[in-house]
């Protein structure tokens, strides 16, 4: 009673703050519309007070207000509107019916039972749904008598549908403290001829209201045939105590099979590192499948005592060994790195040592980087590819000078790319591009030619004034590796800083495959964001095209002119549009610069012209379909 009166005069405050309950009972009395009387509801929710009630109580029956009202009634306090939702159910029907016992529901109006459990001989299901579930939510006992008693008589959904507000009941009366009147209606809903969707909650609610026999009836379901009751336990094991987690999976072993997987399941989702002792044991199980639950336990609960078990059954059990690994690759904790670390560096055999790097490498596993190294450098082979691979992507600031040692050890190729691209991830977080180059450098004797040419293509990958100077000097230099070497370095240069120097060497390099490096190289920095103002981007773009004596070269730079959004890049590719080699990249790139809708649309006249002739050009029906979507869209804007 206090809490109502509580809520009474909130109630009656917020009315007067927003000033007009009453406001909004005479839009509801008068010739207004829908929409206004609407509103008027919506309002009446927020602040309304039994003066509302005889306003909103008629238009319950009014369908397009219905919802409106009813949900304003639902949120007043007090007997007055609990009458007149009740009320209104003689007088309704289908839908109309169905929110009003909704509504009833939610108030949890105890002394609506009467009225609502006469609904559940409704012929229309919705409303019975709605009238055994509104019962359900009241939740008093003599709901649960009513709900009972109409169970009894009903057949068919209308059975189930009742089943289910009964259900609500149960759980009511649970929380209530009312655990033998729940367990009741658990048990009974529980029966082996009762609906399966019925059977399966109230089977769980078995469990739930058991009391000291709680920890009994999980084991006694866990233990059964009965897929429907091993679920059930199960949907608790995971709310246990540690204790009682363990004392019911104690002797796991003596478990049907599906319980066990059940059980393991649950305790690697619980992650308690104090439960792997039951999932280590299990491992061992004769069933695959619960040697696989165990390891994927295993994986979430042991941590460094996991290898133990793990690596012995990813070597030498082939039925178990893709999940052994796997699982080694998610066990938790520095310790792990460690213990797999040790296990690479003894490993003998080259199918193991590829498993365990691929494991490391999996794991992020940088503390392996120093072994990866030098297995690198001591094998070849599988083992080799792989260990160069993982450095690649693991590979630290403190692993640089290793890691040049190394380079000087490859011969040039795809392994000592993939270590270089590895040296400037590590290098990465160096801010600096000298101090990067400074670092490479420490490993390298720079009055050994033999080591310049070696890692000059390296450096110019990095940049920078100290870089620069190095590859200016080999530019310089009389024998032709170094000179190869210092044209390598500029065509792998970062930013457009070297242009001049590309130009030159694409007009002058000493070989025809060192001009085509740097033409290519020019194309390349010319367009990288942010480098160049948009006009100088189309200029070198323009004075490369007559160095270039291949078809590739010619199709790289009208390829890179798309990202220059600017109509003179149109104008610029628009030419190549009748060369019948070229015309194919020419239209990709006028169809990706008219995907520019404020470049497009400024310039309209020039893109129609060049889209229509797109599509005169293209055989890609794709490219073709963009392109006359394009040119749709613009006719649309005239």
């Amino acid at each position: 009673m206090r809490g109502k009166l509580v809520v009474g005069i909130l109630a009656l405050l917020a009315a007067v703050g927003h000033g007009g309950e009453s406001e909004q009972i005479a839009i509801l009395e008068s010739e207004a519309g829908v929409a206004a009387q609407a509103a008027a509801c919506r309002e009446l929710r927020e602040f309304g007070t039994a003066a509302a009630v005889p306003a909103l109580a008629p238009l319950l029956e009014r369908a397009e207000l219905a919802h409106d009202a009813r949900m304003a009634l639902e949120a007043i306090p007090g007997s007055e509107a609990s009458e007149a939702l009740q009320q209104a159910l003689a007088r309704t029907e289908g839908l109309l019916r169905a929110g009003l016992l909704d509504s009833l529901g939610e108030r949890r109006e105890a002394a609506a039972v009467a009225a609502v459990a006469d609904c559940l001989a409704d012929q229309d299901l919705p409303v019975v749904t709605s009238a055994a579930l509104a019962l359900g939510k009241i939740g008093t006992e003599q709901a649960a008598r009513q709900l009972e008693q109409a169970y009894g008589e009903a057949v068919g959904e209308r059975r189930v549908a009742i089943g289910d507000g009964w259900l609500g009941a149960a759980c009511q009366l649970f929380q209530q403290g009312r655990q033998e009147q729940a367990a009741a209606i658990y048990e009974h809903l529980a029966r082996p001829e009762e609906s399966r969707l019925l059977r399966q909650a109230a089977l769980a609610g078995v469990v739930a209201t058991a009391g000291d026999q709680r920890l009994a009836r999980i084991r006694e379901f866990l233990g059964s045939d009965d897929p429907l009751l091993r679920h059930a336990a199960a949907q608790h094991l995971p709310a246990l105590e540690l204790a009682e987690l363990q004392a019911v999976t104690r002797d796991g072993a003596e478990l049907p099979e599906a319980a066990q997987r059940v059980v393991l399941t649950a305790i690697r989702l619980r992650g308690e590192p104090a439960l792997a002792p039951l999932a280590i044991q299990a491992v061992g199980s004769e069933s695959p499948a619960i040697a696989r639950a165990a390891i994927a336990a295993v994986a979430q609960l042991a941590g460094a005592a996991g290898l133990d078990v793990l690596l012995p059954l990813a070597k030498h059990s082939e039925p178990l060994a893709d999940d052994a690994w796997q699982a080694l690759a998610a066990l938790r904790g520095p310790e792990v790195d460690s213990g797999l670390i040790t296990a690479l560096q003894t490993e003998t055999q080259t199918e193991h040592q590829v498993r365990l790097i691929r494991t490391l490498d999996a794991r992020d596993a940088a503390a392996s980087v120093p072994a990866l190294i030098r297995l690198a450098t001591d094998s070849d082979g599988q083992v080799q590819v792989a260990a160069i691979g993982a450095l690649s992507r693991m590979a630290r600031e403190e692993h640089v000078p290793a890691a040049v040692e190394l380079l000087l050890t490859l011969p040039r190729g795809g392994l000592r790319d993939a270590v270089e691209k590895g040296v400037m991830l590590a290098l990465e977080p160096i801010p600096q591009a000298d101090q990067r180059t400074a670092a490479v450098l420490a490993g390298v004797d720079l009055d050994a030619d033999a080591q310049q040419i070696e890692f000059l293509p390296l450096l110019g990958r990095i940049g920078g004034d100290r870089a620069l100077e190095l590859v200016q000097t080999a530019l310089e230099h009389p024998r032709a590796e170094m000179y190869e070497a210092g044209v390598r370095a500029l065509a792998n240069w970062p930013n457009a800083r070297v242009v001049t120097q590309l130009e030159r060497l694409a007009r002058e390099a000493r070989e025809n495959h060192q001009r085509i490096w740097a033409l290519r190289a020019l194309i390349r920095v010319s367009t990288l964001p942010g480098e160049l103002a948009d006009p100088q981007k189309l200029e070198l773009l323009a004075r490369a095209m007559p160095l270039a004596t291949r078809d590739e070269e010619r199709v790289l730079a009208i390829q890179r002119a798309a990202a220059v959004r600017t109509v003179e890049a149109l104008q610029f590719v628009r030419p190549y549009l009748e060369d019948d080699r070229l015309a194919e990249p020419a239209s990709q790139t006028v169809v990706e610069l008219a995907h520019h809708t404020e470049l497009r649309e400024a310039h309209a006249d020039a893109f129609q012209s060049a889209l229509r002739r797109v599509l005169q050009r293209t055989d890609d029906t794709d490219l073709a379909n963009r392109a006359r979507r394009y040119l749709d869209a613009l006719d649309d804007s005239e």
